[in-house]
């Protein structure tokens, strides 16, 4: 793979063209190459990387309009001729009237429009699985949308913020990235998505309406979901090639931690999904009415592997960091360990080299020695793993 200083030193040039009378450039002469694509197209190279020979392209897998808040949505994904890197979830609510209601949004809305969502391989593993305000959480925070704030979801054209107030309409609009490709210089993890008779599985259920909006509209709107999909197409100068790594995933996965945080305690919090490589570990903090605080933070939040802490340090130096490797404002209650920042403060490019190796029986917990004091009853840990699952050792290790 092409990782590391290999990115910038290994340069590597396209394969040279079918040579054509009076079609190649000449810098001798002056002239250009005139031939087209289709009479000029390079064969084969053996020795050239997967992303050289393919292309990236995208498709509308499926458009579901009209759905009720708190519907279900299921669908087969649309094979593509090629490697799935991740799907675009379009919503767009339209069709709401004011009434005489003056429409106040949930804390969390847009982004909780999503009750669940989780997407199945083709053999019924869950590569994916979040609630909407967690995937809004992985489209900033994974590193794999994009980076210094050009990943936020309110930047995008697609965004349309909900319409509240005294004439508001509850209306909107937004996308979010389901992100399965891990490492986009290679398409390392892109998912084969070519059979036709194993495709993977979609599931959306949609939040209520009580959920949503704190006052609603008085006619809800009518939500539809338009899903893309992005991917790498086969090679046609060498359709054997593949992905590095063939077969391996990153994933994401949404639980929380196994023990309740009490106003003040000394509790230590031990946090699932260990046993793989983690490559990213964000923190939800929540009280028992589900609302984000940011009280438990206290002086001394810690990160603890092994009974070893490698992180400690006051929630402030947690919160700059994540400021300099993703250039967004900290949701409130969100704190965020990376462990691809392997190639400079920014994460964006990463050589893989520091992913957290864990076992199943790995312990990982997150500490303070006193935790703040707040109220609305005992605090959750709620979190959101990246993991990868490679086939054989992790690429950049091989070297």
């Amino acid at each position: 793979m092409r990782l590391g200083a290999e990115r910038i030193l290994g340069i590597r040039f396209s394969p040279a063209a079918t040579a054509v009378p009076l079609q190649n450039a000449n810098v001798n002469t002056q002239t250009v190459a005139r031939g087209h694509a289709q009479t000029t197209a390079p064969g084969p190279d053996p020795a050239s990387s997967f992303v050289h020979e393919s292309r990236k392209c995208n498709l509308l897998a499926f458009t579901s309009p009209s759905n009720a808040f708190g519907g279900l949505i299921t669908k087969t994904l649309k094979p593509t001729p090629g490697y799935l890197r991740g799907l675009w979830v379009v919503a767009t609510g339209t069709g709401g009237v004011n009434g005489t209601n003056t429409v106040t949004a949930a804390a969390d809305a847009p982004w909780n429009l999503y009750q669940s969502i989780q997407l199945r391989d083709a053999f019924g593993t869950v590569v994916y699985q979040t609630d909407g305000f967690g995937a809004y959480l992985i489209h900033i925070y994974s590193g794999q949308v994009g980076s210094v704030g050009l990943q936020d979801p309110t930047k995008d054209a697609f965004y349309s913020a909900i319409s509240s107030g005294a004439t508001g309409t509850g209306n909107f609009e937004f996308a979010l990235y389901i992100p399965l490709e891990f490492d986009p210089d290679t398409a390392y993890c892109s998912l084969a998505s070519m059979n036709t008779a194993a495709q993977m599985a979609l599931a959306i259920t949609l939040n209520t309406s009580a959920n949503f909006y704190t006052t609603a509209p008085g006619t809800l709107p009518v939500v539809e979901i338009d899903l893309y999909e992005e991917y790498w197409a086969v090679p046609i100068t060498n359709p054997n090639l593949a992905p590095p790594g063939d077969g391996s995933s990153h994933q994401w996965t949404q639980s929380q931690g196994q023990n309740t945080i009490a106003s003040g305690a000394n509790t230590r919090v031990p946090l699932p999904d260990v046993g793989s490589y983690i490559s990213t570990l964000i923190i939800c903090m929540r009280n028992a009415t589900n609302v984000r605080i940011d009280t438990p933070f206290n002086a001394d939040l810690e990160l603890w592997v092994d009974g070893v802490p490698v992180r400690i340090e006051h929630p402030n130096l947690t919160q700059s960091r994540m400021y300099r490797q993703f250039g967004m404002t900290r949701p409130t209650g969100v704190v965020c360990y990376s462990f691809r920042d392997s190639v400079g403060w920014t994460v964006g490019i990463d050589d893989m080299e520091l992913l957290l190796a864990t076992t199943p029986g790995t312990l990982l917990e997150l500490f303070s020695g006193g935790w703040g004091t707040f109220s609305g009853g005992p605090a959750t840990a709620n979190t959101y793993t990246g993991k990868l699952f490679p086939v054989q050792a992790v690429p950049a290790r091989l070297v």
